[in-house]
């Protein structure tokens, strides 16, 4: 969504408020998916040196757990503050573009791994059982076998 700010440009500490939804996010891949529209809401402020742009956007959406590969939604919000010099903004283009600026720090305020819950078990490496249903049959091993060769190495001190 654009907003227009032409009537802001000579009006040094005016304000206009905005909240729309968003039906569709740019999201980091298809491992994600949007529950639901994204609301964007804040305020565009002339400082009288340029434009203050903050707001904040919430969104629902989901992907898998990093450990069990269950699906989790998550609430997010990410809060955003732009600051625009009135340079920036070229005297022929009265508009700002809202779903831009929400979406660029949606993308980076995502976390880089989301988990179902915080003692998550994930996966057994062998039969691949989510252990947070229960163990498995599987045998256990005591070390990894990447790691024998160093666990040999101190029993023989």
């Amino acid at each position: 969504m654009k907003m227009e700010i032409g009537s802001l440009r000579n009006e040094p500490g005016a304000r206009v408020a905005f909240d729309f939804f968003l039906p569709r996010l740019a999201l980091p891949s298809e491992e994600y998916r949007l529950l639901g529209p994204a609301r964007v809401f804040g305020a565009l402020t002339n400082t009288g040196d340029g434009f203050q742009l903050a707001g904040k956007l919430e969104a629902e959406v989901e992907t898998a757990c990093a450990r069990c590969l269950r699906p989790v939604a998550l609430a997010f919000a990410a809060d955003f503050d732009e600051e625009y010099g009135a340079e920036e903004l070229p005297a022929g283009d009265d508009t700002v573009d809202l779903a831009a600026v929400g979406e660029q720090y949606f993308l980076a305020s995502l976390p880089m791994r989301i988990l179902c819950r915080q003692d998550c078990r994930g996966l057994c490496p062998q039969c691949g059982k989510a252990l947070n249903d229960g163990d498995c049959d599987c045998p256990r091993q005591e070390t990894d076998p990447r790691l024998a060769a160093l666990k040999a190495l101190l029993e023989d001190e």
